[in-house]
């Protein structure tokens, strides 16, 4: 059931939708044993101001079981269409509270590519700052719920800075035409648990980490 609000259609469906439910740290304790998770050291640019933050765009640095860096575009409005280029990539990014479509240029290795800059030129004006960063560590378990192949992720603060929950996300990856039915799938299987979905926990979830590590914008 999605959250009493009208989602508009978006301008064209891609072929694979990644659908997400946000839950409560203390939800984890609630799935079966998971093992050992993949885990990564993760970076996000983004300045006091937040200006990729408003603009849909989040710039990423992973490290650690992925080694890869990503320019990702997520519009505010379903209709837009961002200049594309070879190596850019969308996708569905769906939650309860929205049907967006997200482009991304991932590319492997520790720096950002001037292709990818170009690309980011297109979209903002803006230019990133070296000292203009966010980082938290993330793990990730995969959950093979009757068939359905579930990600389970958890980001942290940094060890340093007490390593407390930041955000719980469950999601799955699907062929679009499939997106629907595999969101109520995934709800049913979080009630199914025994967990109350939270709409505060439905905003995307980079969006609500910076919240909470910059602070909300004045």
């Amino acid at each position: 059931m999605w959250l009493g609000l009208t989602l508009p259609a978006l301008a064209a469906d891609p072929v694979e939708t990644e659908v997400k439910i946000g839950l409560a740290c203390e939800d984890l304790a609630q799935f079966p044993v998971l093992g050992e998770p993949k885990t990564d050291h993760i970076t996000f640019f983004e300045k006091p101001e937040r200006p990729f933050q408003r603009a849909g765009i989040i710039l990423r640095k992973r490290t650690g079981d992925h080694a890869d860096v990503t320019v990702k575009y997520r519009p505010r409005t379903p209709s837009a269409n961002p200049p594309t280029v070879p190596g850019v990539e969308v996708e569905g990014d769906w939650t309860l509270k929205s049907r967006l479509n997200t482009w991304s240029f991932k590319i492997r290795g520790a720096q950002f590519t001037p292709e990818q800059m170009t690309w980011l030129a297109s979209i903002t004006s803006e230019k990133p700052e070296a000292r203009g960063r966010v980082e938290l560590e993330g793990e990730r378990w995969k959950w093979n719920a009757d068939g359905l192949k579930v990600s389970i992720e958890r980001w942290s603060k940094m060890k340093s800075s007490g390593g407390d929950c930041l955000a719980l996300e469950i999601s799955t990856r699907v062929e679009t035409a499939q997106a629907e039915s595999a969101l109520a799938e995934l709800q049913r299987r979080v009630a199914g648990r025994g967990i109350r979905i939270q709409p505060s926990l439905q905003e995307n979830k980079t969006a609500r980490v910076l919240d909470l590590l910059l602070g909300r914008a004045r």
